[in-house]
């Protein structure tokens, strides 16, 4: 049953935007087994929900999907390397949810909006032609992300203190620093009071 409207248009795009839908479990990631307006798919916006979970799999064998919008959501987990492989997508909308984990290397000729921000990325960003081509703040608030890119050398080393380095030497948290596990660092004003609040009350994107 859903919770709200459901906008079908002539070019399958299915938009739940500020809604919060309840939905049985997807079908196996079997291909075969996907409806035909699953398969013809060109835009999906699932933005602004409490939507939370992993990336849902069965989205990955849409391969005509050209927009993707599952931004500011709970969503958590690793982005499947899969998404590469999408070859005619033209914008990926991912920010603000949990993300965690490294970034793919998309280099889709197609790809023509990318966002990341907001989410516990980390790695270094992969040097392609298309993700090079973005401005830096399509990445922001991701403290453990590094690379030439987003312009930040990793300073992993900067919390393992040589023989007789004091500990201010070595990186250790200001007072108006707040420390993470694991040798990082966040700085301040990094994540903000309303994004936090936010998260605390995510729904699931399946109910079974």
């Amino acid at each position: 049953m859903l919770l709200c409207t459901v906008l079908l248009l002539h070019t399958p795009i299915l938009l739940l935007t500020g809604c919060t839908p309840i939905l049985r479990p997807p079908p196996p990631p079997d291909e075969g087994r996907h409806s035909a307006f699953l398969r013809s798919l060109r835009a999906l916006f699932l933005d602004h929900n409490l939507f939370s979970g992993p990336f849902p799999d069965a989205l990955l064998f849409v391969r005509d999907l050209r927009v993707l919008d599952l931004s500011h959501n709970c969503l958590a987990g690793p982005l499947p390397l899969a998404l590469v492989s999408l070859p005619e997508l033209v914008s990926l909308c991912l920010e603000d949810n949990r993300f965690n984990d490294s970034i793919p290397a998309f280099n889709q000729s197609s790809l023509r909006s990318f966002k990341v921000s907001g989410n516990d990325l980390s790695g270094v960003v992969p040097v392609t032609d298309v993700l090079a081509s973005f401005d830096s703040s399509v990445f922001a608030d991701n403290p453990a992300l590094y690379g030439a890119i987003v312009r930040k050398e990793c300073a992993s080393n900067t919390f393992f203190p040589s023989a007789g380095s004091s500990p201010a030497a070595a990186g250790a948290p200001s007072p108006g620093t707040t420390a993470a596990p694991y040798g990082r660092k966040f700085l301040p004003g990094s994540v903000s009071p309303s994004r936090v609040s936010r998260k605390k009350g995510c729904f699931s994107l399946y109910s079974c």
